[in-house]
């Protein structure tokens, strides 16, 4: 009997690893109390992972461009409502995103430059109608 060290899907009843630790497991082992004892190293763990996924899906995707081009192409001419709900997605995260822009400029704080660009402004225009009315 020998052990493959899936002790999760182990097919023996008792455990027959009467070994000491592999030098893989005794790795792992270390690695995971490291992490439980270290959080922000956790958090970079979690990020350069992160990072590594984009990296491969960039990498695949500009490999596989055609095929998932046609693929979404022959989704979009089969099914005409997975295209409009795409359609209407996409519409409703860009006015969420010109919304928050919207009231991120509006909380800006006013500058000395904005106070006069609008004093000029209302100066002009307060020219322009005054040459109107006296015409």
């Amino acid at each position: 009997m020998t052990c493959d060290h899936d002790c999760l899907h182990c097919q023996y009843e008792d455990c027959v690893n009467d070994e000491d630790a592999t030098p893989t497991e005794m790795y792992q082992a270390r690695r995971r109390d490291r992490l439980l004892t270290q959080p922000e190293q956790i958090d970079r763990e979690r990020e350069r992972k992160k990072q590594q996924n984009a990296e491969y899906q960039a990498a695949y995707r500009a490999a596989h461009k055609e095929e998932l081009n046609a693929k979404q192409r022959e989704r979009y001419a089969r099914d005409p409502a997975y295209r409009a709900a795409k359609k209407a997605a996409t519409a409703a995260y860009y006015r969420q995103v010109r919304k928050k822009k919207y009231h991120a400029w509006k909380a800006k704080p006013v500058t000395w430059y904005d106070e006069y660009g609008r004093d000029y402004v209302r100066a002009k225009r307060k020219e322009r109608n005054d040459e109107r009315d006296s015409l």
